[in-house]
């Protein structure tokens, strides 16, 4: 199971660090909103903390399911559990294209900027 980072493209393998990336990264954002999302939940929290509680107190059976899960994984697998950056292409093209549409943009303004200069002298 993977935890999707709805504000970037950060995937997580367990909800521990799914709730830690948001804390450190997104928490102090501003409107940072988060929503518990166990089985369909629409709760929604402005603080990991106030999240983290509502998921031991509301879905406990979940999150010892996923601990019983990690558990049965060897301590090889458990190493190599690492964050996993999805990228794009799309979003470089997309980049390239805005700083395409950027140097065309300035060199009209630099033209239109020298021929109001040249005239008004």
């Amino acid at each position: 199971m993977y935890y999707q980072c709805p504000r970037c493209p950060i995937k997580t393998t367990t909800q521990r660090k799914y709730l830690k990336h948001l804390e450190l990264y997104h928490q102090s954002e501003t409107n940072f909103v988060v929503e518990c999302g166990q089985n369909g939940c629409p709760s929604k929290y402005i603080k990991i903390s106030s999240l983290r509680k509502h998921l031991t107190r509301k879905h406990s059976t979940t999150i010892q399911q996923e601990n019983s899960e990690v558990q049965r994984n060897t301590e090889e697998d458990l190493f190599e559990e690492e964050l996993q950056i999805e990228t794009a292409p799309s979003s470089l093209e997309k980049l390239a294209e805005v700083k395409t549409n950027i140097k065309r943009d300035l060199a009209f303004f630099f033209l239109k900027l020298q021929e109001g200069y040249t005239f008004s002298h």
